[in-house]
């Protein structure tokens, strides 16, 4: 079981690197080509398959696909348009109360004397014996 996580994890740590790097377009751009290949070579020998394939002049669908991906992977981050982010909440000024509201004023004393001495009834349930 931990051998094929193991597995796993690898084939998702080259999947990760080829896809950062830009190679999953050469691996497709190569799929293509031996496609190409194998149909040209049906219709004609396998030297005018080949020329035709790699001489640049009779592109297939996934062949201008994959050029169409590989330039807009390469294309300069700032040619892209930023990403934009609406925060709803964002309008609302945050109201907070102020300081001095919160400080007692020095002159104020703590007077215990005032305070119960009675415990409260019924105890709190911390208190109860389990």
């Amino acid at each position: 079981m931990i051998r094929r996580a193991k597995n796993l994890v690898r084939v998702l740590l080259a999947a990760a690197l080829l896809y950062g790097s830009g190679a999953h377009w050469l691996l497709v751009q190569g799929a293509a080509w031996a496609g190409m290949v194998a149909a040209r070579a049906g219709r004609n020998t396998v030297a005018e398959a080949l020329i035709t394939t790699f001489d640049g002049r009779h592109p297939c669908r996934v062949c201008l696909l994959v050029k169409r991906g590989a330039d807009a992977d390469s294309a300069p981050r700032s040619a892209r348009p930023a990403p934009t982010v609406d925060f709803a909440f964002a309008a609302a000024p945050a109201v907070l109360p102020a300081a001095e509201a919160a400080r007692p004023s020095p002159d104020a004393s703590l007077n215990f004397a005032s305070a119960p001495r009675v415990p409260p009834s019924p105890p709190p349930n911390i208190l109860r014996a389990a």
